[in-house]
């Protein structure tokens, strides 16, 4: 009787529904099939049917089977979501979208078609129209915390950071324990720069799930962002302690631990980074810039090349790789990985920039300077290439504009350069007539000799300057002209309106080569001093002061020192005496000696106490010459307007420029320079042979 069949039917089915709930789908199956033997046109058994198969990995098949059940009965709204769901399963998701679109229309109150369309448009990369279907869910439920919060993360896709944090804390504000949020937020803070904000969310997600790895590793990372090292280091090594396998933290612990000086802590943590995880890029990079600072150039050429093993298309690596390879002075070697770089990527600043040091060494200034300029245009504010455009511009005598490069430094163009007094006024007009003025020695000492011809000039014009230099110049600059009062280079400074760098200057005069001030002396000996050393050295022969190592330690040394056996044709003149102004470096050179080459030292007493340069400054006055390489020693007998030759490598300090014999800067110094690069014999030739010339 058909009663009775359909009364079967319905028990079948709910029996099947009943086994579908408690997840016995063999059963659910059964029962479903049975219904549909005997009433084909039952659509929830085909749309329950089609769910047991996508619940069994049976997707396709799932699809169709719930097509039916649409076929069937195509205005009911669940056919079509599940429709939606098992479409997205199958891998068809444009199909899922409009499954979804149906359901809409179908049911326009509902807050999950939008919400479910939402997510799946945001998998899909289709970030707008995925904020879109948020929106509406919203409008239409404004209570469901995670509708907010997945907004939040499609903005932030899109870097609508600052509205993405607002839809973050709208989910927050419903659902305070969502540790998701709050990290996704602090994400979203950080890449605002937000440091504070962003420590702030991954420590209240850290507080709700301990055991969230990567918001400790973030919060290390800002604390190192923000140079608190100790705090950032004690992070990295909590997460070591929970997770003594993880890679990244080692690494991070290693960066922390080089920027505080401790290479050999930072060795130890990249090389566990590579035991733990050998294919992670970074560290094989971050254990090169090891091998780099401590010049073993042949091992971070190594490093870089695993990195590149590692990751091939990895142009910073490259650069690493070239910018090592211009320090072992493999300058060609250095240009083909540039030159290879930027066929790639044309638009790689970093490339550019690489490529302009080493042009500027190989002395292709111009070039050196439209790849400087390259690099500028792509990256606006690259101040390392701002800065080091300043080289070749000065070394070309374009003064004007290489200061103006040259100030770049102060904005991070320069490692060298240690900014003080930030939060007080700088002065950025000359004109300041009876005002205090602190002007600051801020690299060598040679730099600090040249450019105090400004201070004097300064105090000429009404200004009061204060002078900070480090203690041991102080007895030298005593008596400089303008000069109202020495500051010790690391002291509490007196009141001051205004400060500089002394090597600022230049830009802020507007100096060119015609308007450098450059009187015969602004330095001067003491009188004493002179004295001790006239009677001390005597009068006999032609007195010639050497100097010829600078500090090795320093970045600036590399190729300027010659040997001092290069000196020997100068000792060989007759009736020279080569009198040895050498301070600490190079002095075991001494031993050494040509066969007949002899040289003079002065006693151990000779500069010892804690001025420098005293003993120097008095000896310089009763020498018939100063020669020397490009050291202080220059600087100083060319302040105190001594006859000096200084021999210079083939691309030298921007100082010295190019292609002059005379300096603009010192007008009783002789310049001669190398031919070609590493050369000391033909400068020293040439001074020989220009004294004998001179002598007759």
């Amino acid at each position: 009787m058909p009663g009775k069949d359909r009364i079967d039917i319905q028990t079948v089915f709910s029996e099947a529904l009943t086994c579908h709930q408690q997840g016995r789908l063999p059963e659910a199956e059964a029962g479903y099939r049975r219904v549909l033997a005997s009433e084909q046109s039952h659509a929830d058994a085909w749309q329950l049917l089609g769910l047991v198969a996508h619940q069994a990995g049976r997707h396709e098949l799932a699809v169709d089977l719930i097509t039916r059940a649409i076929r069937l009965n195509k205005d009911l709204v669940t056919y079509h979501t599940n429709l939606a769901v098992v479409l997205k399963a199958a891998g068809r998701r444009e199909e899922a979208l409009a499954a979804y679109a149906e359901a809409a229309q179908l049911d326009r109150s509902s807050a999950d078609i939008p919400f479910n369309r939402g997510l799946l448009l945001a998998e899909l990369g289709r970030f707008a129209e995925a904020a879109a279907c948020y929106r509406h869910a919203i409008a239409l439920r404004g209570d469901h915390a995670a509708t907010y919060a997945n907004l939040g993360i499609v903005l932030s896709a899109q870097r609508q950071l600052n509205e993405a944090v607002a839809a973050y804390d709208k989910a927050l504000a419903l659902q305070p324990q969502a540790y998701d949020v709050h990290y996704n937020r602090a994400i979203a803070r950080w890449q605002l720069n937000d440091l504070a904000g962003a420590l702030e969310g991954y420590r209240a997600a850290l507080a709700m799930k301990p055991d969230l790895a990567e918001a400790r590793l973030r919060i290390g990372n800002i604390l190192k962002q923000q140079e608190r090292f100790d705090e950032a280091a004690a992070t990295y090594r909590d997460l070591l302690e929970r997770m003594p396998a993880y890679a990244e933290a080692h690494c991070n612990l290693g960066l922390v631990l080089f920027a505080q000086g401790n290479l050999d802590g930072a060795e130890q943590a990249y090389r566990r980074a590579i035991a733990e995880k050998p294919a992670l890029c970074e560290a094989h990079v971050n254990l090169g810039n090891i091998h780099k600072e401590r010049e073993q150039y042949d091992e971070a050429v190594d490093c870089y090349r695993k990195a590149l093993g590692l990751e091939t298309d990895n142009l910073p690596v490259q650069c690493n790789l070239g910018a090592a390879f211009m320090a072992q002075d493999r300058l060609r070697e250095a240009m083909d990985v540039f030159d290879a770089v930027l066929v790639r990527d044309p638009g790689f600043a970093e490339a550019h920039y690489n490529r302009g040091i080493a042009l500027t060494v190989l002395g292709d200034l111009q070039a050196s300077i439209e790849a400087y300029d390259r690099a500028i245009a792509l990256k606006p504010d690259h101040a390392k290439a701002h800065y080091h455009s300043s080289y070749p511009r000065l070394l070309l005598g374009d003064l004007e504009r290489g200061f103006a490069c040259y100030q770049w430094r102060m904005r991070g163009g320069s490692s060298r350069h240690v900014a003080r007094y930030v939060d007080r006024p700088m002065l950025n007009d000359i004109n300041v007539s009876g005002r205090t003025v602190l002007l600051h020695a801020e690299q060598g000492l040679g730099d600090a000799m040249q450019f105090s011809r400004y201070a004097a000039i300064l105090g000429a014009n009404g200004v009061r300057v204060v002078l900070e230099l480090p203690r041991h110049l102080h007895r030298l600059f005593s008596n400089m002209d303008g000069i109202h009062a020495l500051h010790v280079q690391g002291e509490a400074p007196p009141p001051f309106d205004f400060h500089c760098p002394l090597m600022s200057l230049p830009a802020l005069f507007g100096t060119t080569v015609a308007t450098i001030p450059a009187s015969a002396a602004y330095l001067s000996a003491e009188e004493e001093a002179g004295l001790r050393w006239r009677e001390r050295l005597g009068s006999h022969g032609f007195k010639i002061g050497i100097a010829w190592q600078g500090n090795p330690n320093a970045t600036a040394e590399k190729g300027r020192s010659a040997p001092l056996a290069a000196f020997a044709p100068l000792a060989a003149l007759p009736g020279a005496r080569l009198i040895s102004l050498q301070k600490t470096h190079g002095l075991d050179q001494l031993q050494s000696l040509p066969p007949g080459m002899l040289v003079e030292t002065l006693g151990e007493d000779f500069d010892s106490g804690p001025d420098a340069f005293i003993d120097t400054a008095g000896v310089m006055m009763n020498l018939d010459l100063v020669v020397t390489v490009d050291t202080s020693i220059g600087h100083l007998a060319g302040a105190l307007g001594r006859p000096t030759w200084i021999a210079l490598q083939k691309i030298p300090h921007w100082v010295w420029m190019l292609g002059r014999s005379d300096s603009p800067w010192y007008p009783s110094v002789r310049l001669f320079r190398q031919t070609a690069r590493g050369e000391w014999s033909g400068p020293f030739a040439a001074m020989a042979q220009e004294i004998q010339n001179t002598k007759g």
